[in-house]
């Protein structure tokens, strides 16, 4: 189990990248929990729990991440500065989340290599103030 708590003044940004891959080359399995909180100026803004289990039928299902290996986050907290909707492209389906304050998050879910790359990417067009 992973758990990451940020707390942020006002005027304060945040940017945290995390990758979990489960599993090894072409194989299920794996097993990840994980726990990020963001608290802006005393207010939190992000409580959010992601659970994955490579064995679990229904984790690994459409509703879940259909097959995927990967999981990417992107939070950007404390500024408006963020991208906003979702995609897919090859390897990689994603969706920013606006959060209860200034900021998003971007999950991602796919192929290891596109998912670091989305995040990269993603990461690379914010600007703090």
């Amino acid at each position: 189990m992973t758990s990451l708590r940020v707390t942020l003044e006002a005027g304060a940004t945040a940017v945290v990248r995390e990758l979990v891959v489960l599993g090894r080359h072409a194989r299920t399995g794996g097993r990840h929990r994980g726990h990020l909180a963001v608290t802006l100026d005393g207010r939190p803004v992000l409580a959010h729990t992601t659970v994955l289990d490579g064995a679990d039928p229904a984790l690994i299902g459409p509703a879940g991440t259909a097959g995927a290996r990967a999981l990417g986050t992107l939070l950007v907290a404390g500024t408006d500065e963020t991208p906003a909707g979702a995609g897919e492209r090859s390897g990689v389906r994603w969706a920013w989340s606006a959060l209860d304050g200034p900021g998003a998050v971007l999950l991602a879910v796919g192929d290891p290599g596109a998912v670091t790359a989305l995040l990269d990417g993603a990461g690379r067009t914010i600007t703090a103030p």
